[in-house]
């Protein structure tokens, strides 16, 4: 159901804005403006062919010599506005577009919305949610906003967000590791009972979960994955063109190159980045130019 959905990505979006020191300022205190920013940012690191239905549905189909780049710059901040309300709890829906969107951003997977997958329940602790003293970007206007504020309760507020988000990441840093933590490490789809699947040498596999428990790089079945992740292993195929389209793992001297972006098969930890000119020409030596 698409309200498993919902909740999927609302509380990933909880859990990173608690547990995770780095998470986006633009989501974390969030506002419409920085949420603009967000998608911004985005839609610049890791554009996926597979996310333009979801472009399409929130910012509306491209004009001809149009790119979504563009589109976001000059978009209505106030379009926005539900999403962010949303992420601060003050609607408990909001339409499916804007859920798209926030699982867009977070990079969530599998996604879009896929009726034959089980989302899994994700518990939240609601109480260390860090609360939000709002932000603005040029543009954008605030409902009921007057000329004067007060600035002392704004500066209290940042000291004790900054003290807990130092004390949760010295908590996190010092806490003993498990195999689990790596299921909440990121939205990787842990194994369970039935469905899983298995990277062999350059993709993967469905198997039964029995049949490869305790064996490396084996996740619970996810469609999306499983159709869509390969390792490139025709190095020459990969051009100047193939930025956008192609994402990288280099690890010592060795660079590996998928077909979408992630977590790495093997070493979930690590995270794949979006191929650039710079390292096709310093690596694939073999550039288009125009």
């Amino acid at each position: 159901m698409f309200k498993d959905y919902r909740t999927w990505a609302h509380n990933h979006y909880k859990q990173k804005s608690i547990n995770e020191p780095l998470f986006s300022p633009n989501l974390k205190r969030s506002s419409p403006g920085r949420i603009r920013k967000e998608c911004e940012f985005v839609y610049k690191e890791r554009y996926d062919k597979k996310d333009e239905q979801t472009l399409r549905n929130f910012f509306g189909a491209l004009k001809e010599g149009e790119s979504y780049g563009e589109v976001i710059r000059k978009f209505d901040v106030d379009k926005f506005r539900p999403l962010d309300n949303f992420l601060k709890g003050a609607i408990e829906e909001t339409e499916d577009k804007n859920i798209e969107l926030l699982a867009w951003l977070l990079n969530l997977q599998p996604r879009p919305y896929q009726e034959n997958y089980v989302y899994p329940t994700i518990s939240v602790d609601t109480k260390k949610t860090p609360v939000d003293t709002g932000g603005k970007i040029e543009g954008e206007k605030e409902c009921g906003e007057t000329g004067h504020k007060s600035k002392r309760p704004v500066v209290t507020g940042v000291v004790l967000t900054i003290l807990a988000v130092m004390i949760t990441f010295g908590a996190y840093i010092l806490r003993p590791q498990k195999k689990a933590d790596r299921a909440f490490s990121g939205p990787i789809p842990p194994p369970t009972k039935g469905a899983c699947m298995i990277w062999i040498n350059d993709h993967y596999e469905p198997q039964r979960c029995e049949d490869v428990a305790g064996r490396d790089g084996v996740l619970g079945l996810d469609s999306v994955r499983l159709r869509n992740f390969k390792r490139i292993t025709d190095t020459l195929k990969i051009n100047e063109s193939s930025v956008g389209h192609v994402w990288y793992f280099k690890n010592k001297k060795k660079i590996e190159y998928y077909t979408a972006a992630g977590y790495h098969p093997i070493d979930t930890n690590r995270w794949l980045k979006p191929l650039t000119i710079f390292i096709v020409r310093k690596y694939l030596q073999h550039p288009i130019h125009p």
